[in-house]
């Protein structure tokens, strides 16, 4: 008994903390046809933002119950909540990608 508790205790203590836990944002780590993306979502400011080829980008976004989407010069990016795909399109050109939550380390401040 003592060894499921443990285990029980440790999987809750790695758990992925909640928006609300990490200032409203939701960080993501995010590969676009083999591109690393740092993603930060942040549904209470409309906004995400995003490091891709060490350039820092910030943009307004639309939430809704099952995807974020926004549009830049490049294209337009979705990052579907339910399964963490990212997809970007631009005209007939088509990019996909996979997300997964980034676990957020204890801060200091």
């Amino acid at each position: 008994m003592k060894s499921v508790l443990a285990a029980v205790l440790a999987t809750a203590s790695i758990s992925t903390p909640s928006p609300a836990e990490t200032g409203g944002t939701t960080y993501l780590d995010c590969t676009l046809e083999g591109a690393s993306w740092q993603v930060s979502l942040n549904e209470e400011a409309g906004q995400v933002s995003y490091i891709a080829a060490k350039v820092v980008v910030f943009e307004k976004a639309v939430f809704t119950s099952d995807k974020v989407v926004w549009e830049n010069s490049v294209g337009r990016f979705v990052i579907d909540r339910v399964d963490l795909s990212l997809k970007m399109t631009s005209g007939d050109f088509m990019m996909r990608g996979v997300c997964k939550i980034s676990p957020v380390p204890k801060r200091a401040f």
